[in-house]
C-alpha cells in the first residue's frame, strides 16, 4: 500500500529521538549469551547471529 512508506518515515524520527537503536544494542548484548546457552541445550536452535533485536 502507498501509505506504508509514509508511515515508515513518520516512525523514523521517533526511533531516533527515543534512542531505540541504542536500546536494542544494549538488550541484544545482554540476551545473546542466553540465546547461545539455549542453543547448546536445544537442537532446534541453530546458530545465533547479531547483537540487536
Amino acid at each position: 500500500m502507498i501509505t506504508a512508506p509514509i508511515d515508515g518515515l513518520k516512525v523514523l524520527p521517533i526511533m531516533r529521538d527515543e534512542g531505540l537503536h541504542g536500546n536494542a544494542d544494549i538488550v541484544g548484548r545482554h540476551l545473546k549469551p542466553e540465546r547461545e546457552r539455549l542453543g547448546e541445550r536445544f537442537d532446534l536452535i541453530g546458530a545465533v547471529y547479531g547483537l540487536g533485536l
